[in-house]
């Protein structure tokens, strides 16, 4: 087996993001054990999930940024078609019951 077979080769803005990205998952992983607290039944660990989302917020502020936005537009979406829904099955408005 010849050692080229085992060998990778990249330029170095590449090995720069991946190096900053497994910075960025390490510091990640790291601070999300700080925080985390054993179950009242002793089975397992606990996470706050406040703490998480701000955890991931200053971890990977993009990716939450993209993903706030897009649940955003989803919700905001929903309540549109709820609100149409709701317009379709009123009943019309009649003058003579008042």
């Amino acid at each position: 087996m010849s050692s080229l077979e085992n060998t990778v080769t990249m330029n170095l803005a590449s090995y720069n993001q991946i190096k900053a990205e497994n910075t960025r998952f390490q510091m990640f992983m790291s601070r999300l054990f700080e925080y985390a607290e054993l179950r009242a039944d002793y089975s397992g660990i606990d996470f706050d999930v406040r703490k998480v989302e701000d955890l991931v917020h200053l971890v990977y502020p993009d990716s939450y940024k993209k993903k706030l936005a897009s649940l955003r537009t989803q919700q905001t979406k929903l309540s549109q078609k709820k609100l149409e829904w709701e317009e379709k099955t009123e009943p019309a408005y009649d003058p003579a019951y008042d």
